[in-house]
Formats: structure tokens, sequence, C-alpha cells
């Protein structure tokens, strides 16, 4: 699990990289997996057989959805009109189901991945003062 979070942090900073903030030199970098996702995940992943073909088409869905996540961000366009998010969505169940998930868990998880996308495509906060 280690791993595959630090590949999807590696591919979050190459997509937003780290922005100074003036008022503190804080460094702000928002994570698309929080704690609770990364636990949902690793929680329906263990036990399973995880073989690197059975697991590639997860990954690449979550991937996907963290990229339309992250264009819904910069063109400021609501994430539910974007076509790649929702084929992207379907992927990753469509992956877990694969897995051998339970239907409950994958809701679930997917509910997860919807409040991380729905977080990642919102605009960064900005200061009135920019």
């Amino acid at each position: 699990m280690k791993p595959f979070e630090s590949d999807l942090a590696k591919f979050r900073f190459k997509q937003h990289p780290a922005l100074g903030k003036p008022v503190n030199g804080r460094i702000l970098i928002r994570p698309f997996f929080g704690p609770d996702q990364s636990y949902k995940l690793a929680y329906v992943l263990t036990g399973k057989d995880l073989s690197e073909a059975k697991l590639s088409p997860l990954v690449e869905a979550i991937l996907a959805i963290v990229e339309s996540a992250d264009v819904c961000s910069e063109t400021k366009s609501p994430l539910q009109n974007s076509a790649q998010f929702h084929s992207a969505a379907e992927n990753a169940r469509n992956a877990l189901e694969a897995l051998g998930i339970d239907k409950h868990e994958v809701h679930i998880l997917m509910d997860s991945l919807f409040r991380a996308a729905i977080r990642a495509a919102s605009p960064p906060p900005t200061s009135k003062y920019q």
C-alpha cells in the first residue's frame, strides 16, 4: 500500500507543485487520498490476490479520477460534467468488482473516491490579497 501511496503522491505533486504561502512561508500540498481513504482501500484489498495484472485496472482508474479532478480544478468546470471522470469512476467500480470486493464495500470505497475527487476538483482557496 505504501508504494501505491508514494506513486500517487508523486503523481499529485507533478500535477500541482507545492505552492508557497506568502503569509507564513509554509508549503501547501493537497493530497488526493487522506488516511480514511487509504484505510478503506487497504481494508478491502487485504487478503485478495493482488497480481499486477489484476491491480493495474484499478490503479489506472484511480489515476484517471485524479487527472479528471485536476482538469476540473484548473478549468473550474463542474466535476459532474466531466465525461473523463464518469468513465474513470465506472472503470474503478468495475475493477473493484473484478477483484471480488463485496458490493457494499465497493459502494463505500466509491463514495470515498467521489469525496476525494470533489475535494480535489474544488479550486484551492485564494487570499483576497493576491
